[in-house]
């Protein structure tokens, strides 16, 4: 899914986990020794906003996922992301 969304919106992807980390460093969520309750709050928090983040992506850009266009952009930026590995 992020190669999808860095073909069609790069600039919305940088901003969308901009906010993902925030609630990540709000709650503490790395952290080993948080509050059951305060993890559980933030977790809630981040599962929320990345499906509401996913939904307004698939919305916003329903037409071009399923244009010939698209699929050639998206296959473009997969043989360049399988050359960085070597495959």
């Amino acid at each position: 899914m992020r190669i999808i969304r860095e073909v069609l919106g790069p600039g919305q992807l940088d901003k969308d986990s901009i906010e993902l980390e925030a609630i990540r460093k709000g709650f503490h969520l790395d952290d080993a020794g948080i509050d059951v309750a305060l993890r559980n709050q933030g977790v809630a928090a981040y599962v929320t906003l990345a499906i509401e983040q996913l939904l307004h992506f698939l919305t916003s850009y329903e037409k071009d996922l399923v244009s010939g266009s698209f699929k050639t952009k998206y296959a473009t930026k997969e043989k360049a992301a399988l050359k960085k590995i070597g495959l």
